[in-house]
């Protein structure tokens, strides 16, 4: 068997979508070892992701365009689609969600891998730009594709619901995973972070792109209501939009507790693990999560959750941490309180819910999924 997956993402800096790529990529050489797996780039694979892969069977195919290869949809359209239909995979696989049209179908079989519908459920929370590529190119990709991966039940619901025609009619395979990436470090030994040890009291955590979805200022209004029993640590860079100038004029307001707020753009993967497993808890306003990766990089880590309930948060969150049905400031501090008073039932939930989203698993089950007639 042959796949051929679309790299053009390990090219960039590292995202959701990016580790989801790697752990799958990964995972699925891991599994069978007698199937070639072809990585296709336009680029070297960035700098973080050097060193992560090591199965023999995954092969790295670079074919730049000569002129304007950091135009990604050109490079898509003239040299991916080449690429592929020399290589004669049987299965071609777009962690992007894209296809793009004059693909040469033969007989490779196109899969898509939906991570969410917040295009339509949450589009003014969308760059204007991935807002037009999105509703280009999303229908078209969906279409064409022989099946549709989603990662998770949520997902693929709002797909049906959106796409009723499309969906009914296509071979849906649901399933995703803590990162592989994480999971390998997580069983290394680490030192506690540097991030940690500067905290005066115990913290409170999140971690995501500075972006309207993720909806921050809410979270910093919540913290403002506990500052003098916690710190805040957010993780994460300035995405589209005026997300970070909005938090910038929260924090200087007056009367607000700055001084106990660290907004980190980035830090190592150790770094990461020690700061998810020291903090008092993982606590998330967002809109809306396709999956929401970072819940359970928390859970990994011993760290109990708070999440609103909706979306693929109560998929993940639900039974295994505390969802939140309201944007009453009110209730999220009566979470806190219960993290207060149920942390260690909490936490093994945690251990427990991750039983579900292990790549391993995942992929063992799209395999089956894909060999069925």
């Amino acid at each position: 068997m042959i796949f051929a997956v679309d790299g053009v993402r390990l090219s960039r800096k590292p995202s959701g979508v990016t580790y989801i790529a790697v752990s799958l990529i990964k995972q699925l050489a891991a599994e069978r070892p007698d199937w070639i797996i072809y990585v296709i780039l336009r680029s070297e694979i960035h700098p973080l992701l050097n060193g992560v892969f090591n199965e023999h069977n995954i092969e790295f195919v670079k074919r730049p365009l000569p002129l304007f290869n950091n135009i990604g949809l050109l490079w898509s359209l003239i040299k991916l689609n080449r690429v592929v239909a020399q290589l004669k995979p049987d299965y071609y696989l777009s962690p992007s969600t894209y296809l793009y049209p004059f693909f040469n179908r033969n007989q490779i079989k196109q899969i898509t891998f939906v991570h969410d519908m917040v295009f339509k459920k949450w589009p003014d929370t969308m760059s204007i730009a991935n807002r037009i590529l999105t509703n280009l190119l999303f229908k078209y990709s969906i279409r064409r594709a022989d099946l549709i991966w989603c990662n998770s039940h949520y997902t693929a619901d709002e797909l049906k619901n959106y796409y009723p025609d499309i969906a009914s009619n296509k071979k849906i395979f649901i399933g995703a995973g803590l990162n592989v990436d994480f999971k390998e470090a997580l069983a290394q030994r680490f030192q506690i972070s540097s991030q940690v040890s500067s905290t005066k009291k115990p913290y409170l955590f999140f971690v995501g792109t500075l972006e309207p979805r993720k909806n921050i200022e809410l979270l910093l209004d919540i913290f403002k209501h506990v500052a003098e029993r916690y710190d805040l640590i957010i993780v994460g860079g300035s995405g589209w939009g005026n997300t970070s100038d909005a938090i910038s004029t929260k924090l200087n307001s007056s009367g607000y507790p700055k001084d106990q707020v660290k907004i980190l753009p980035k830090v190592d993967l150790q770094d990461l693990i020690g700061l998810y497993s020291n903090a008092y808890c993982y606590l998330t306003t967002s809109f809306n999560e396709g999956l929401g990766l970072p819940l359970l990089e928390a859970m990994s880590c011993g760290c109990p959750v708070i999440a609103a309930h909706n979306s693929a948060m109560i998929e993940v969150v639900e039974g295994a941490g505390i969802t939140v049905k309201s944007w009453l400031i009110d209730d999220w501090l009566s979470a806190l309180k219960d993290i207060e008073d149920n942390r260690e039932a909490l936490v093994i939930a945690g251990y427990e819910r991750l039983e579900a989203f292990q790549w391993k698993i995942v992929v063992q089950e799209f395999i089956a999924f894909i060999s069925q007639p």
